[in-house]
């Protein structure tokens, strides 16, 4: 019995419970075990129930223990694993982690009475039958909950309004762009909040500097200990400047970098840092130079994934760039490929395993990865039917129904050298003794140049054989599905071909499993994801790239009159697509131009697109990490403006728009804005037990009167409505 209610409207059969004021209304429950149930009220608690039975399977007692509050919950799911999924419709769903912490043996006084006995309240009948007393130990588990994910609700939604955003750099408020954000009122009871939303990323700007006719940068590591840039490089038209990143930005007047030409490429290859000019290459170590490598041709662009590099002329020829010790001093080599008529060259380091050429194992065709588990590909129709029978159509054989979506194949590796392979089956060691959500098999690093002709043919080259590996013709027409070609003759003319201006590769997500390709053709932008799929050919790498429908706008604004930097008149292409591996956290693309986008692959395994238009065209973008800083960026305005800047981390940028929500622990119904004190005004309502009830009196008067009852005894609540005021500077 819960409350002081059920012995007036239920014959108990078993003993009387406990002192309890529970109600089960609204409640939802799962089983954790044969004889443990667990439930969720509509307040929040969670309880643990424990089915104490005899050897008959009889209940004879049950055990109840609060094991945790949490949302207000609308289903309860088991997942494999120890994992338990809360749904809900008023607040957050959440997944939570289970596992027992202790156990307890206590001993519960058993009244055992023969059922005839107690039909019969006759003396005879209990002499005969007897009534006893006896104590038996049970064993009472605890267990510990722990929040592992979690996806975040905005329903239901009474109310919305518009107003201006707090939190905003001064930077951006003398711009055109009205930064306004939507302010609603979500959820229910104690999961009450409101809920902001923003229609792009706005930067938290640290500081900002004014440097003229700057067309790209970098920033560079020179100590392998830290994670800190040291130094951040510069282009200009026909110079470059060296910038060394500590407590304070200052210039360095003497290094070992060229700084009397333009730089079209820098980073660390060896442990070295390179730095590629038109027409020469350095090799340094922190500004130290080590050797200059002259070239005759001018140099179009370079791209570089340790320890591998490549090299672009002018004249569409791709030379290899490797590091080489002679004479115990490190020196640079430039090796011929017989890669002609090229337009655009990215590298990639593959941790994936899908760019192998091994075939995949009981596989077949595979459809696009589009989310974090899925890692294997689907089965043909066919081979389903012939490994399913009816049973297990009928009612679910999961290890049948499973076996085909296991991916099994050994990592590419171009140098099949006794180091390589004693590595191969080596795996890292788990950080935590309980399983991971998602299971990924190690695979050794792979490296791969990814380059495009002017014929519109897209291929990939293992580095460092140069060995063709795919061949996709028609790539510039950015068809739906790019597949490996067996006919490897090129096409004849390039006339009517979009030209392909820009191409990246770079892995996403966990671990870095998810392989995208990102490109310019013209002045459209294209993505693409990697999947599995087996091929006939030997040599061809098992996979495809299938199209990503995204709303990224790249397309330049008309505008007349416009004096600012243009990016066209430099005599070198500057990169749009720059690629970072953590800035708060998240990883993902920065696209710059005239509209620029921010890319994300979050924890859920979604590509997210967030525009950011306060500061209008973004000319170039660099991540940066550094003590005033931390996991931060860097990019140049339309004005010439260099930002230092930090990600919000109090927004989520795991939704179509940035958001947040600010908990009020209360039921929101109304929200007003106040422009002129930029005050937001919350009409919101709390629950409160009411022990009193209407009563009529003999003049029809109505008055209040208490309701005497015991303290299990559950009283109705009313709301108790109130007004808050929330000052958006203060936060509160």
């Amino acid at each position: 019995m819960l409350n002081s209610l059920a012995p007036q409207t239920t014959d108990f059969p078993l003993q009387k419970q406990g002192d309890y004021m529970l109600t089960l209304d609204d409640s939802q429950a799962v089983m954790m075990e044969n004889e443990r149930v667990l439930i969720s009220l509509k307040s929040g608690d969670i309880y643990l129930i424990t089915l104490l039975s005899d050897g008959m399977r009889s209940i004879k007692k049950f055990s109840w223990l609060k094991a945790a509050t949490s949302v207000l919950t609308s289903c309860l799911c088991m997942a494999t694993g120890n994992y338990i999924f809360l749904g809900s419709r008023f607040g957050n769903s959440i997944l939570l982690y289970y596992q027992e912490k202790s156990s307890v043996t206590a001993n519960f006084l058993e009244e055992q009475t023969n059922k005839r006995a107690r039909l019969d309240d006759d003396d005879l009948d209990l002499e005969i039958f007897g009534n006893k007393k006896e104590k038996q130990d049970i064993r009472l588990s605890t267990y510990s909950f722990e929040v592992v994910d979690s996806l975040m609700n905005f329903s239901p939604i009474t109310q919305m309004t518009v107003g201006e955003s707090p939190f905003i750099s001064e930077e951006y408020r003398s711009n055109n762009h009205h930064d306004l954000e939507i302010v609603s009122c979500s959820g229910y009871g104690k999961n009450g909040a409101l809920s902001i939303f923003q229609n792009s990323i706005r930067p938290m700007i640290n500081s900002t500097f004014d440097l003229p006719t700057v067309y790209n940068m970098w920033t560079i590591h020179t100590d392998s200990t830290s994670n800190m840039h040291s130094y951040l490089i510069l282009a200009k038209a026909d110079s470059t400047l060296v910038l060394q990143t500590g407590e304070d930005i200052t210039e360095v007047e003497e290094s070992g970098f060229c700084s009397t030409e333009t730089t079209l490429y820098v980073g660390n290859i060896q442990g070295y840092v390179v730095q590629v000019c038109p027409m020469s290459i350095l090799l340094l170590q922190d500004t130290t130079i080590l050797h200059r490598l002259e070239l005759s041709e001018t140099i179009s662009s370079a791209s570089v994934c340790d320890p591998y590099g490549v090299v672009m002329l002018m004249s569409g020829v791709v030379k290899l760039l490797g590091v080489v010790t002679r004479d115990k001093k490190p020196q640079l080599l430039l090796s011929d490929t017989s890669s002609t008529h090229i337009v655009c060259i990215t590298t990639y380091t593959d941790e994936s395993g899908l760019f192998s050429t091994e075939p995949l194992e009981d596989t077949v065709e595979a459809a696009p990865v589009t989310s974090v588990n899925e890692t294997a590909e689907l089965p043909k129709d066919t081979e389903m039917e012939e490994d399913l029978d009816e049973d297990a159509l009928l009612y679910g054989d999961s290890d049948k129904l499973f076996e085909g979506f296991k991916m099994k194949r050994k990592p590419f590796n171009e140098e099949k050298t006794s180091k390589s392979n004693s590595n191969s089956n080596s795996k890292p060691t788990k950080p935590e003794e309980r399983g991971p959500l998602m299971v990924a098999q190690y695979h050794n690093p792979t490296h791969w140049c990814i380059l495009t002709r002017d014929d519109g043919v897209l291929e990939i080259r293992a580095l460092p054989s140069w060995n063709l590996h795919y061949f996709c013709k028609n790539f510039a027409m950015s068809p739906k599905v790019l597949g490996d070609s067996e006919d490897h003759h090129p096409s004849v003319g390039s006339e009517g071909i979009p030209g392909v201006k820009e191409i990246c590769v770079v892995g996403l997500g966990w671990q870095r499993q998810r392989p995208y390709l990102l490109t310019l053709i013209d002045d459209d932008f294209f993505i693409y994801s990697a999947f599995p799929y087996n091929t006939s050919s030997k040599n061809s790498l098992k996979m495809r790239f299938a199209k990503i429908q995204h709303e990224v706008l790249i397309k330049k604004k008309k505008t007349r009159g416009n004096k600012l930097l243009d990016m066209d008149a430099h005599p070198h292409y500057t990169p749009k697509i720059q690629c970072f591996s953590n800035i708060a956290g998240y990883s993902g693309i920065f696209l710059c131009g005239d509209l620029p986008y921010w890319l994300f692959l979050t924890t859920h395994g979604a590509l997210r697109t967030h525009p950011m238009y306060l500061d209008g065209k973004v000319t170039c973008f660099a991540p940066f990490h550094n003590v005033n800083c931390e996991h931060g960026f860097l990019y140049f305005s339309s004005t010439d403006e260099l930002r230092v800047c930090t990600l919000p981390t109090t927004l989520s940028y795991d939704n179509h728009w940035p958001a947040k929500k600010v908990p009020l622990r209360s039921t929101p119904h109304f929200v007003a804005y106040h422009h002129d004190t930029k005050t937001y005004a919350v009409c919101t309502s709390t629950p409160s037990l009411n022990p009193m009830r209407p009563a009529m009196q003999n003049n029809m008067d109505k008055e209040e009167a208490p309701i005497e009852e015991d303290d299990n005894f559950p009283y109705p609540s009313l709301n108790w409505y109130s007004i808050t005021y929330i000052l958006g500077k203060a936060g509160r």
